[in-house]
């Protein structure tokens, strides 16, 4: 692919370079978590506004933060893009005969009377993943 084409589209790590913007508010802090450089975090951020004609993030000195398009953005795309980022934890875990858990905390009336069914239906349709309920204080 040529440079010239290189951000044509919207790409997974566009959408990770930018969420970790947003939340580390600076390219660099977000560059050394994703092992590039602060210049490829920012290419990727302004290739992401190109392709959605937006501005997602405005520059403060050294710092970021998020215009109201930037938080509408962040709020869709980071569950997904910390879903896709989870996909090989999940797979070495797997791998290794490590059972899934997931861990709910609630308050005891809301765990008494408002969850025992939505638990209930995770458990059948996720038998292999351990629950542990938690009533918090």
């Amino acid at each position: 692919m040529s440079q010239s084409h290189r951000y044509k589209e919207i790409q997974l790590a566009q959408l990770r370079s930018f969420c970790l913007a947003a939340n580390e508010g600076n390219f660099t802090s977000a560059a050394r978590a994703l092992g590039l450089s602060a210049s490829t975090v920012w290419q990727q951020v302004r290739a992401l506004e190109r392709e959605l004609k937006a501005k997602l993030l405005r520059r403060r000195g050294r710092a970021v933060e998020l215009t109201d398009e930037g938080r509408l953005l962040l709020e869709v795309v980071q569950p997904h893009v910390s879903g896709l980022d989870s996909l090989r934890r999940f797979f070495e875990m797997r791998q290794e005969g490590v059972r899934p858990e997931l861990v709910l905390a609630s308050g005891a009336y809301l765990l008494a009377n408002h969850l025992p069914q939505p638990i209930s239906r995770f458990r059948a349709e996720r038998p292999a993943v351990l629950v542990t309920l938690r009533v918090a204080a």
